[in-house]
């Protein structure tokens, strides 16, 4: 009698054991996917947001790029149009830098919803487009090419030992390239400078990092 009754009392405890182990089994393993799942979604989250912040700067360089391109130059525009070369050479690039600008502008109005960071990137696209125009209007129109002829006129009537287009000669003398350069200087370089000045001071400030700043931080961005 006593046996029967310890041997239901094994069997019962073995039943509660085995649905104790089976509800503990089940709680872990909804515990273990709800953390997987978050710990996805996290992923996912911080993938996105990489992603984003990398664009953000794709967006900055952009406009940093061609404010670095055009302080090499500035101060010394008329040297550019000096020849074909230069100025076909130095336009080039210009206008792949208007491009990327124009590019970085145009996802910035998609991503942003910032007024006052999307009217700075406007005014600098527009200023850098219109100087990308005048440059290439000034080219274009044959001006550039008209201006340097006459300066090599001018600079060898007080120069005749000077040879036409003798660029080695002005090369090996400062002084020289210095009076030949003033040459090439007219109301289109002094516009192109005005413009690169105008982009300058917009790119250049602290301000523009700012605007950007908070952008980059490892937040959600609104």
């Amino acid at each position: 009698m006593e046996k029967d009754c310890f041997e239901k009392v094994i069997a019962v405890t073995s039943v509660l054991v085995s649905i104790i182990l089976t509800i503990i089994t089940i709680c872990l393993t909804k515990h273990i996917n709800k953390q997987n799942t978050e710990l996805q979604k996290n992923l996912s989250n911080r993938d996105t947001l990489n992603q984003t912040r990398e664009v953000i700067f794709k967006i900055y360089n952009a406009f940093l790029d061609g404010f670095y391109y055009v302080s090499q130059a500035s101060g010394n525009i008329p040297e550019i149009f000096v020849s074909e070369q230069s100025f076909y050479k130095w336009a080039l690039e210009l206008e792949n830098k208007n491009k990327e600008i124009t590019f970085s502008y145009n996802k910035a109005k998609l991503i942003f919803n910032d007024e006052i960071l999307i009217k700075n990137l406007k005014e600098g696209f527009n200023i850098f487009s219109a100087l990308t125009n005048t440059v290439n209007f000034y080219i274009s129109s044959g001006l550039a090419y008209k201006f340097y002829q006459n300066a090599w006129v001018q600079f060898s009537s007080t120069h005749s030992n000077v040879q036409n287009e003798s660029y080695e000669t002005l090369l090996s003398n400062q002084e020289l390239a210095e009076e030949f350069k003033k040459l090439c200087s007219n109301q289109y370089t002094e516009d192109i400078q005005n413009k690169i000045d105008e982009y300058t001071t917009i790119v250049e400030t602290d301000n523009f990092d700012t605007l950007f700043r908070k952008y980059t931080q490892l937040a959600i961005i609104k």
